[in-house]
């Protein structure tokens, strides 16, 4: 049991188990892609690509 905003969750120890499992998959995920992740001006320079093309075609 723990509680949440709002109230109390009721869980088994199984998928309490099976939750912190997947947080922690997650959490794994996140830092094996985190140098794939493009930066803001990379993001910024994709955008303004996309908006050109875009209004070529108008």
């Amino acid at each position: 049991m723990r509680r949440i905003k709002g109230g109390l969750l009721i869980e088994s120890r199984h998928q309490s188990l099976a939750r912190e499992q997947l947080r922690d998959l997650v959490a794994r995920l996140r830092i094996a892609a985190e140098p794939d992740v493009p930066g803001e001006d990379e993001i910024a320079a994709l955008v303004d690509e996309v908006r050109g093309q875009r209004a070529r075609h108008r």
